[in-house]
């Protein structure tokens, strides 16, 4: 018996991912023939089209099906890089440090002019752009905000190019 662990095309083993990736990165137009969200497998090799498969059910999603270019099987350039650069950022000792990161272009002077992103405990994120907005120059900045809801000074600008 075979290691069900490994891509059903390639035969290359893949890595585990949550739900919330396959939520998060497929379409629900792609996942409404799927039985389960769960128990999904990232395929890494760069020359297999298969992205995502559950090797219970024998559901899979190609990587023309996913909502954003995977780094790790491209091999034209530019690249996408994994995720966004990090900020310098630290909140207070004791604290729960919280970036907010917002995005906008031209770089903003004014703080009204941002615009809220996302929130995260993670030290780094994946923005999703919309088709056409390849090549533009993203904005980001960050801050923390502590579990009380006070919040740090901004970052400095961080840019990236939106990959194409």
């Amino acid at each position: 018996m075979g290691d069900a662990s490994l891509c059903p095309s390639c035969g290359v083993k893949g890595r585990l991912v949550k739900r919330v990736t396959i939520e998060s990165l497929v379409p629900e137009t792609a996942r409404a023939g799927v039985k389960r969200t769960e128990g999904f497998r990232f395929c890494a090799e760069p020359t297999c089209e298969v992205a995502y498969y559950d090797p219970e059910t024998g559901d899979r999603f190609m990587r023309h099906e996913v909502r954003v270019r995977i780094g790790q099987k491209e091999t034209a350039s530019p690249r996408p890089s994994r995720a966004v650069p990090r900020p310098g950022w630290s909140g207070p000792r004791g604290s729960q440090a919280r970036p907010r990161f917002t995005r906008a272009a031209p770089a903003p002077t004014d703080p009204a002019a941002r615009m809220f992103l996302t929130m995260t405990t993670k030290p780094s994120f994946r923005a999703e752009f919309k088709a056409g907005e390849g090549g533009k120059t993203a904005v980001y900045m960050s801050r923390w905000v502590n579990t009380r809801g006070e919040k740090g000074p901004w970052s400095e600008i961080t840019t990236a190019t939106v990959a194409a």
